[in-house]
Formats: structure tokens, C-alpha cells, sequence
């Protein structure tokens, strides 16, 4: 799924699953509902790329759906 498609996997709509992508890879968080659901701590990350925040420690919203970082930080993503 792409940025955009990914997007309304977001918790706003309760049918649908809630999806995060890092790496390339999707993955289904909807169990996760006391973090990724509107409102909760990690809401803003739902349905979108979270590559380039977890690569840096990051919660700033500015810099979701980005999957450059720098290389010395890949290190975290393989883990």
C-alpha cells in the first residue's frame, strides 16, 4: 500500500484494520487500540509510514511517510 491508500487505515473508520508501514512492510496494529486509535499516544502514526521516525527516535508528525535516514541509523530498523 502506498502513503496515500494506507491513509484510511487510520482507526477513524472502526471496520476497516488499523495499518503502519515500516520498511516496506505493512503491518496490522488494530490490537494495539490503547496506542493507535484516534486519541491515543501513537494515533498519528496509524496508516501511515513510520520508516524514517523509527529509524530517528521520532514522533514528529513532519516526518511521516519519509524512508530516507541516515545509514549509521539503520542499524534500529533491523532489530
Amino acid at each position: 500500500l502506498g502513503g496515500c491508500r494506507l491513509r484510511k487505515y487510520d482507526g477513524s473508520d472502526v471496520d476497516l484494520p488499523v495499518l503502519l508501514a515500516l520498511k516496506g512492510t505493512v503491518f496490522d496494529v488494530t490490537s494495539g487500540k490503547k496506542f493507535y486509535y484516534p486519541g491515543k499516544p501513537y494515533a498519528h502514526f496509524a496508516g501511515r509510514d513510520v520508516t524514517r521516525n523509527t529509524a530517528m527516535f521520532n514522533k514528529d508528525p513532519s516526518t511521516l511517510d519519509r524512508t530516507d535516514f541516515p545509514k549509521k541509523r539503520e542499524k534500529y530498523l533491523n532489530k
